[in-house]
């Protein structure tokens, strides 16, 4: 039986993302368990495996042509929005077609995309968008414990006049 294969956007370069997808998919503990193929920007993936991956192999597919020292680390950039938004929305289209079996997101600065000139709320509403859905929440879960969001990135100042009893 075929592992199955997931596809992980790896989120904003110069946020925790790289690093994070790095650590997860070159994790041991995934080995045997499951293939993964990132989404992102070639470059910043090389560098973040040799940094965070302990020589590890990161198959990949390449989004961006954004370079490591292209951005500041901790600073908000349309470039790097941009390659999140690209990341996000390649990996998705994939698993619609059947290419990969799930998907994974690593954090995106909403703020950087917006910088690019995207509107962009999230990543449940850009899966929506791309899955042509109009009606869908936000599920978070631990252990358990499953929870949906009533409202999804909105003001808080907001929440009362969007949340509405059904019957």
């Amino acid at each position: 039986m075929a592992l199955p294969l997931i596809a992980v956007s790896a989120g904003d370069p110069a946020g925790i993302g790289y690093e994070l997808t790095v650590r997860c998919v070159c994790d041991p503990g995934f080995a045997g368990r499951a293939r993964f193929v990132v989404y992102g920007a070639a470059d910043v993936l090389r560098e973040a495996v040799c940094r965070w991956g302990g020589g590890s192999e990161v198959d990949s597919v390449d989004v961006s042509s954004l370079k490591w020292g292209g951005f500041t680390p901790g600073e908000a950039a349309a470039a790097c929005g941009r390659c999140a938004y690209d990341g996000l929305s390649a990996a998705a289209r994939d698993v619609l077609a059947g290419r990969a079996d799930a998907l994974v997101t690593a954090p995106t600065n909403k703020f950087a995309v917006n910088l690019a000139g995207i509107p962009f709320t999230g990543h449940t509403e850009r899966l929506a968008e791309l899955c042509r859905c109009q009606d869908y929440v936000m599920m978070q879960s631990a252990g358990t414990l499953r929870m949906v969001f009533v409202t999804c990135h909105v003001p808080l100042a907001d929440v009362s006049r969007l949340a509405t009893r059904s019957e």
